[in-house]
């Protein structure tokens, strides 16, 4: 079962319709999802995330996933158009990581 808002909101480039280049978003919200055996994951925007249309990655805003056994922070950046950033799981210190990397860790840390 998954269940959830977001809310995306255009904050940047809407008086140029014809220009999406310099299209910014910002999200906020969270969801829920439960598997088959009953383990739920939840996921929150804790700061809103920053997407600008120019760049491949999310670059700004913190994102918290609780899962059964963990809680991880994960730190999008400081609005830099890079594939860094910092994940902090059960409170621990802060480990940089690729911004592709970060669904391969969640699926290792909350199969369990």
């Amino acid at each position: 079962m998954h269940y959830g808002t977001q809310d995306i909101i255009q904050s940047m480039g809407a008086s140029t319709p014809f220009n999406t280049i310099d299209d910014e978003f910002t999200i906020t919200g969270g969801h829920t999802v439960s598997n088959a055996a009953g383990r739920t994951r939840t996921g929150t925007i804790l700061t809103a995330l920053h997407k600008k249309t120019a760049c491949s990655w999310i670059d700004l805003g913190t994102y918290q996933l609780q899962g059964p056994n963990h809680v991880a922070i994960i730190n999008y950046g400081n609005g830099d158009c890079d594939p860094n950033a910092t994940i902090s799981i059960d409170g621990q210190l802060a480990h940089p990581y690729s911004k592709l990397s970060f669904f391969i860790i969640f699926l290792r840390l909350f199969q369990k």
